[in-house]
């Protein structure tokens, strides 16, 4: 399985699907990130679009083994107490050569640490303990559990969004020259 990273404020992967046939999921899409293509998932019951359906994220996932091409998890692994169990229910549903497209906040990051229902904080690192070759090579003491995973990482790279948190609230560029 792959998994591939960018690294910002975030941590984001862009794919482009082409095979419309796939079997793709989106985990924690809420009303805002309902893709098309996708099978939207929300762990928030209280959601009423009928084209998102409820999933809990904290429990194992009612999907068969190989199920899944891709999945898709933008924003939502920070909310999740039981992260690491619901990284190995993907990787059970994750088809071979599936793709896991990850994104969660930087733990430097003000946005962060600011929300309070952010129960992790995530660092580019942290997801080489799922990459049992990764770990092979670059561990000193030989330990690898992996988690019950064994994700490929493709790629973590960090990119910057310059100004970030004033774009949320539209402030114009030219408002911001002086900083």
């Amino acid at each position: 399985l792959m998994v591939n990273i960018l690294w910002n404020n975030f941590l984001e992967v862009y794919i482009n699907m082409v095979n419309s046939s796939k079997i793709r999921h989106n985990y924690g899409c809420g009303t805002q990130e309902i893709l098309k293509g996708f099978r939207n998932f929300d762990y928030n019951n209280k959601n009423n679009d009928s084209r998102v359906k409820f999933i809990d994220l904290e429990k194992d996932l009612p999907f068969e083994d190989n199920s899944a091409d891709e999945i898709r998890i933008w924003g939502t692994l920070e909310h999740i107490k039981k992260w690491m169990n619901l990284m190995k229910e993907m990787y059970r549903i994750l088809k071979p050569n599936g793709i896991l497209d990850i994104r969660v906040p930087n733990y430097a990051c003000r946005d962060a640490r600011t929300d309070p229902t952010h129960v992790n904080f995530f660092n580019c690192e942290v997801w080489h303990y799922f990459d049992k070759d990764y770990l092979k090579g670059n561990n000193d003491t030989g330990y690898y559990d992996g988690f019950g995973c064994n994700f490929k990482i493709v790629s973590i790279k960090r990119a910057s969004k310059k100004f970030n948190f004033l774009r949320r609230f539209k402030i114009p560029p030219e408002a911001i020259e002086w900083l």
